[in-house]
């Protein structure tokens, strides 16, 4: 394995998330509470740590599933209440209904100028976020240059 490619176009798993942002924020490592995160994994303390933060929650069976891609929407949760950001702004995406649990947090990003969707008016939220796309969305939450 070639640890120097970044495979843009790959998706990032939610531990993969929950570890950059975890060592962005300087979280205190902990161990979690998900029932399928054993504490050798080699994410566990992060997780643990955005868990003990009130950041990311699991699935109503106690898993957190680490090695599951990370939609768009769940990075959308994710960044908003990792960074307390506030804001509102109308949701133009057509696959972004307001009775949606993620249209909130989306709106956020929207209002924070972090995300934009694609040309076509769409959002993709049930998508996998790609690593590309999560280095762009942190990129602009922590540079307002770049939004």
């Amino acid at each position: 394995m070639n640890f120097w490619v970044f495979g843009i176009n790959d998706s990032i798993t939610r531990a993969a998330a929950a570890l950059v942002i975890a060592k962005e924020l300087d979280l205190p490592l902990q161990h979690g509470t998900f029932n399928d995160v054993k504490q050798t994994h080699w994410a566990s303390e992060y997780i643990g740590a955005m868990e003990a933060a009130g950041i990311l929650s699991g699935y109503n069976d106690g898993s957190f599933r680490p090695n599951a891609s990370l939609s768009r929407e769940e990075m959308a949760t994710l960044i908003v209440r990792a960074y307390n950001l506030t804001g509102e702004s109308p949701v133009q995406f057509s696959d972004v209904k307001k009775d949606s649990w993620s249209y909130d947090y989306i709106e956020t990003l929207v209002a924070n100028k972090i995300v934009t969707g694609f040309p076509d008016g769409t959002f993709h939220p049930k998508e996998p976020i790609k690593r590309a796309e999560f280095a762009v969305m942190m990129s602009k939450l922590l540079n307002e240059d770049f939004r």
